[in-house]
């Protein structure tokens, strides 16, 4: 949690008037309540309403403070992006989202099966 929050840039208060940079600053202070509320809503909240979700619908919203929010944002993906590639579940072509992957290495792909495909004619 410690590098989620430091590892953001935005210097915009969030609409709680809690500046990153304050978080910052107190979070050797703060920092195992911080864990502890992430946890929390980690293990306790519900976010998923049915068990095939199809549609954001299908998905209960998340409410923290705005200043926190990003560090939980980077937490959250990260562990949603582990589950995603320890079961295999994105298509092997996903780029977008995906660490050392992005729209250069999808047109790299591209790229290499079109000059394939014309070799192979």
């Amino acid at each position: 949690m410690y590098k989620s929050i430091e590892r953001i840039m935005s210097k915009a208060q969030g609409t709680d008037k809690i500046l990153i940079k304050l978080v910052k600053l107190i979070l050797p202070a703060v920092l195992p309540n911080i864990i502890h509320i992430c946890n929390a809503m980690l293990l306790y909240i519900l976010f998923i309403k049915i068990t095939s979700p199809k549609t954001a619908a299908d998905c209960h919203p998340i409410r923290i403070l705005p200043a926190l929010s990003k560090a939980l944002e980077y937490l959250v993906h990260a562990r949603v992006l582990k589950f995603i590639t320890q079961n295999n579940l994105l298509d092997p072509f996903q780029s977008g989202f995906r660490p050392s992957h992005s729209t250069y290495t999808a047109l790299l792909n591209v790229t290499y099966y079109l000059r394939l495909s014309m070799d192979d004619r």
